[in-house]
């Protein structure tokens, strides 16, 4: 009989999560040489705040069941294309009893707009992959405190709303293979400033 196993399914779908995403930015990347970007892409970039959500009773139940994070976005906006080029990088932590959680992704990925701005309202969606740097101590199913602090891989997908041409809202599902006794898998929520 075959077991479940949580940390299987969360390197199977960030696996998958990957392919998907860099299949993407080939499409992506093909649409971009045929479509007419004669301009050079235009650059800019936000300032995110929020917090993550773990998906992780051990995190939860030692660290606490929100981390907050900070975070920023350089994107490169394509002439032509509904879609763009995100580099984005974050710092998460938290600290309870002893325990700690550290989180510093660094991702790349493609953002897509759905339909034209209407007074600043535009959906989003947008997906990544990238290295997590991950320190954590915390406790093992022994209840020993384990330290690690080693690069994890992952991706994300995301959904948002640019509520006007600066200020927007994001959500993120973060999966991340698993570093010690614990997988930093979870939903993150932010808010942000384009500039």
């Amino acid at each position: 009989m075959r077991t479940f196993s949580l940390s299987r399914v969360i390197k199977t779908g960030t696996i998958g999560l990957a392919l998907v995403g860099m299949g993407l930015m080939a499409g992506h990347s093909a649409f971009a040489q045929n479509a007419d970007l004669s301009s050079a892409p235009q650059k800019s970039g936000d300032i995110r705040a929020g917090v993550l959500f773990p998906l992780n009773s051990t995190i939860n139940n030692n660290v606490g069941k929100t981390v907050p994070l900070g975070g920023v976005d350089f994107v490169i906006k394509h002439d032509g294309a509904d879609q763009n080029t995100i580099i984005s990088a974050e710092y998460q932590q938290r600290d309870s009893n002893g325990y700690q959680l550290r989180i510093i992704p660094i991702t790349i990925g493609q953002v897509a707009y759905s339909g034209q701005s209407t007074s600043g309202f535009r959906p989003y969606f947008g997906f990544g992959v990238g290295a997590y740097l991950v320190q954590s101590t915390l406790p093992d199913s022994n209840g020993f405190s384990v330290s690690n602090n080693s690069t994890a891989f992952g991706g994300y997908l995301g959904l948002g709303l640019d509520i006007t041409n600066e200020i927007f809202v994001d959500a993120r599902y973060q999966a991340v293979t698993k570093v010690g006794p614990a997988t930093p898998s979870g939903i993150e929520v932010s808010a942000g400033f384009r500039f």
